[in-house]
C-alpha cells in the first residue's frame, strides 16, 4: 500500500456570506484543507467559536457540493492564518478588556 499524504477537510456553512455576493441565492460553504489532525482540530475549534459559522465538521473525504445550490470557498490551512488558537485568545482578551472598561 502506498503511503499517501494525509488530507483532512474542515467544512462549515458561513451564515454571514450565504445568500448574497458570490453566494447570491445559495448557501455559502467554507472548506479548509489540512494536512494533519492537529491542523484540523485547530480550524474546527476556531470555527466552532465563531457565530457566523455553523455545521462545522471534519472529514477525510473532500466535500462535493452542488454548484447550483452552494457557493464553495476552498482554502488551505496555510491560507487561513487568522484561524489560529492565538487569534481566538486575542479576541477573547479584547472582548474581556472591552467589557471591563464599560
Amino acid at each position: 500500500m502506498e503511503n499517501q499524504e494525509l488530507k483532512l477537510y474542515v467544512s462549515m456553512t458561513d451564515k454571514f456570506m450565504s445568500g448574497w455576493g458570490r453566494a447570491e441565492g445559495k448557501i455559502s460553504k467554507f472548506v479548509v484543507e489540512c494536512s494533519s489532525w492537529a491542523q484540523a482540530d485547530e480550524i474546527e475549534f476556531v470555527a466552532s467559536h465563531r457565530p457566523d459559522m455553523v455545521r462545522v465538521k471534519v472529514s477525510h473525504i473532500k466535500p462535493n457540493y452542488s454548484s447550483s445550490r452552494y457557493h464553495v470557498s476552498l482554502r488551505t490551512y496555510e491560507e487561513c492564518s487568522g484561524w489560529r488558537y492565538s487569534k481566538v485568545i486575542e479576541n477573547w482578551k479584547g472582548e474581556k478588556e472591552s467589557r471591563l472598561r464599560r
